[in-house]
């Protein structure tokens, strides 16, 4: 309806200017957005609200895709990148985060187990000796699991080209050891791998190979001390160790000058083990101490003094005190010439199957994050 009185015209009139002057919407495309920015002091405001919301938008828009991105890139990382990245690899074979961390669960369990089993034993002669070795294999499993791991794959291998395999009595032996059940049980590894599996939270798939690892690793470690003479020739001795060869000349005219070489070894050794014990050395076989240890001990008259020689901790004076043919091997050092046989062994197939060890800070504190129970 047409207005009809004055008063109604010139309202009609200046609405249709106001109109005309500031749009009651505006519209900004996207692609106007960065003219409208340029422009931001000629737009109306309709116009500058209208590009405003457009720009947090995309504002918003990108700061989600970042933390998406993020989170995704997170998600990836601790579910998919590190529990397949590789910690070592031998030949081209790679064991992975994954593998290393459930053999982590499983070998502080072997562990515990075995430390467990020796505090019952009231029979052990050297417990001290053997008690502190597992202690010390315990505190070390982190760094010393991937070599493990390394080594059980070189045996693997070697049993597998001489066309041995690990038989089932052997594995239920394993298992039942382990978990300290009786292995003439009928269901002696079904009963074991559910006490492990509830130790550690593993799959019984991973415990028996773990466990077969371990058997093979024993059952070679015995094989090759078998070759070991049960009754070697043992020394004792008194030795000073020395930091420079240098010095050798004043501690030598001090003994001959009637000091006792024991006082003098706990004043002036640098060897803290065998300082306080005033250097004495006592029944030890060959192949315990080092090669030029060896070498001297085993053919230096006894009572004279000789040195000094290089060794593994410094410059030596040696006294040969008492040297016998032939003398049965203690059990600590029966445990220490199985283990360096053992090495040996594996240093020989490592420069056939070399080993590339690539344990990082981030894949160990990925394993503590996702360590079985």
């Amino acid at each position: 309806m047409a207005p009809r009185t004055h008063a109604q015209r010139r309202r009609a009139e200046r609405d249709r200017r106001r109109a005309q002057r500031s749009p009651r919407t505006a519209t900004i495309g996207w692609r106007d957005l960065m003219v409208a920015l340029r422009d931001w002091r000629m737009l109306s405001r309709p116009q500058r609200t209208a590009a405003a919301a457009k720009w947090l938008t995309l504002v918003a828009g990108l700061a989600a895709a970042i933390v998406l991105g993020l989170v995704g890139s997170a998600f990836y990382s601790e579910y998919g990148a590190l529990p397949n990245s590789a910690v070592a690899t031998v030949g081209s074979e790679p064991i992975t985060a994954t593998e290393y961390r459930d053999f982590l669960s499983f070998r502080r369990y072997e562990l515990q187990q075995e430390l467990a089993a020796l505090d019952a034993d009231e029979t052990v002669e050297d417990y001290e000796a053997r008690a502190g070795d597992l202690r010390a294999q315990l505190g070390g499993v982190v760094f010393n699991g991937v070599s493990h791991l390394a080594h059980a794959v070189l045996i693997r291998d070697a049993w597998t080209a001489e066309g041995r395999e690990v038989a089932p009595d052997d594995l239920r032996v394993q298992l039942a050891a382990l978990a300290g059940v009786a292995p003439e049980r009928e269901d002696a590894q079904a009963a074991a791998i559910e006490a492990i599996r509830e130790a550690t939270g593993l799959d019984a798939a991973t415990i028996e190979r773990f466990a077969a690892d371990g058997f093979r690793r024993q059952r070679l470690a015995d094989e090759l001390f078998a070759e070991t003479d049960p009754m070697p020739a043992h020394v004792k001795a008194v030795e000073i160790v020395l930091a420079r060869e240098e010095d050798a000349a004043e501690v030598i005219q001090r003994i001959e000058d009637g000091e006792a070489m024991e006082d003098v070894a706990r004043e002036v050794s640098v060897d803290n083990v065998s300082r306080t014990a005033g250097g004495v050395v006592d029944w030890t076989p060959s192949g315990i101490r080092p090669e030029v240890w060896d070498a001297v001990a085993f053919t230096s008259p006894i009572g004279e003094l000789a040195g000094p020689f290089e060794g593994n901790l410094g410059w030596y004076l040696l006294r040969v005190t008492d040297r016998v043919d032939e003398r049965p091997l203690s059990a600590e050092h029966a445990r220490t010439l199985r283990a360096r046989k053992l090495d040996a062994w594996l240093a020989e197939r490592t420069e056939e199957q070399p080993i590339e060890y690539m344990l990082t800070t981030e894949i160990i504190e990925w394993t503590d994050r996702n360590s079985r129970p």
